[in-house]
């Protein structure tokens, strides 16, 4: 059994805290308020999974979809433009949304790389990512 999950009504999600390696994210899960307790665990278990399994992959995709923009308009002064590794290692992910449709959003900290915008990868319900921006 994991974390106690709140329901925000707002939202229409589950919302709790889990440990990802080093660092408690965010997980919301989107549903009914009477959503069966192994559904959202199954479901929150699926999102970690996904983040988790796939990291490497994760940070490809974003990394072949943001470093350029980067470098191109997002150094500050005198700042040398970033390598793919460096950038790699400053992105963290920071949040996960589950929605009912099976799709997954992946909200990443952005070490700085983009002035404190969030990071938002995005897949469909097949978990395919199909896109990757900044936020924020």
């Amino acid at each position: 059994m994991g974390p106690v999950a709140k329901y925000n009504e707002r939202l229409g999600a589950f919302q709790s805290k889990h440990l990802v390696g080093i660092e408690y994210i965010q997980v919301d899960v989107h549903g009914p308020e009477n959503m069966a307790r192994e559904i959202h665990d199954n479901t929150v278990d699926r999102g970690i999974k996904y983040l988790t399994s796939r990291y490497s992959q994760l940070l490809t995709a974003i990394s072949n979809e943001l470093l350029e923009i980067k470098n191109d308009g997002w150094l500050r002064k005198n700042e040398a433009p970033l390598s793919e590794k460096k950038f790699r290692l400053l992105i963290t992910p920071r949040r996960i949304e589950l929605f009912e449709d099976g799709s997954i959003e992946i909200g990443w900290k952005d070490g700085g790389t983009f002035w404190g915008h969030e990071i938002v990868l995005r897949t469909d319900s097949n978990l395919t990512p199909n896109w990757i921006d900044i936020e924020g």
